[in-house]
């Protein structure tokens, strides 16, 4: 996801959260707001309910809804002392709507605290949070993600993955970084591969192991 902000940390997040586990966060610039009323996923029998989770925080969802159970979300509102609610369907999240019908996006530090109650909530319900991502959008790769046949990408150029090999014990590198490992491919190309290091890609150029480590799901290119 590529920002070209004034300022990168000024920012609005809505967040989607789907019964599945499935959740989308639409980050953009601070100004930006949402007309709740008209948003398909909280239309139904009953007006949409707002849960004020916290400063900067609101849950929106159709108290009508015939959906599944969403345990996510009602673990999160349980989490923030709604307890004894059940909610169903996919449910919105917001920054304040000032009890209007239009709602800001969450600033950085709620959406930071919010993503951090979303994992937790996920582990409580023994569910697998996961994205849908555009095979443009960026995503953060591990080097322990690569097995030997994957593709990586340097500056632009491909190499394919030949094998790993284990620092020299003695290096500065090794005895700095214990389980740091040499990532060598066909034409000899070699990088340090430092246990836990992260970095961004592409995510139609990231390994398969990517995505069985997070869960997320490539979307096909668009046409």
């Amino acid at each position: 996801m590529a920002f070209d902000f004034d300022n990168p940390y000024e920012i609005s997040v809505f967040t989607t959260l789907h019964p599945d586990g499935e959740v989308a966060h639409s980050v953009g610039e601070p100004t930006r707001t949402r007309l709740l009323s008209e948003l398909p996923i909280l239309a139904g029998a009953a007006p949409y309910t707002t849960l004020l989770l916290a400063d900067g925080i609101e849950l929106h969802h159709q108290p009508a809804s015939t959906d599944v159970d969403n345990p996510i979300a009602t673990t999160l509102a349980a989490r923030y002392g709604y307890e004894g609610f059940t909610l169903r369907g996919a449910v919105y999240i917001t920054g304040d709507s000032g009890e209007s019908d239009t709602a800001t996006g969450m600033e950085l530090d709620p959406f930071d605290a919010l993503y951090r109650a979303l994992h937790e909530a996920a582990d409580t319900a023994g569910i697998r949070l996961y994205r849908k991502i555009r095979p443009e959008d960026t995503v953060t790769v591990a080097y322990d993600d690569y097995v030997p046949g994957d593709v990586f990408w340097f500056l632009g150029t491909s190499h394919r993955v030949l094998r790993f090999e284990d620092m020299d014990p003695q290096s500065v590198t090794a005895q700095e970084n214990p389980g740091a490992r040499v990532m060598i491919c066909d034409d000899e190309f070699k990088i340090t591969a430092l246990p836990g290091s992260i970095f961004p890609e592409r995510a139609d150029r990231a390994p398969a192991g990517f995505w069985q480590r997070t869960g997320h799901q490539l979307l096909p290119a668009s046409r």
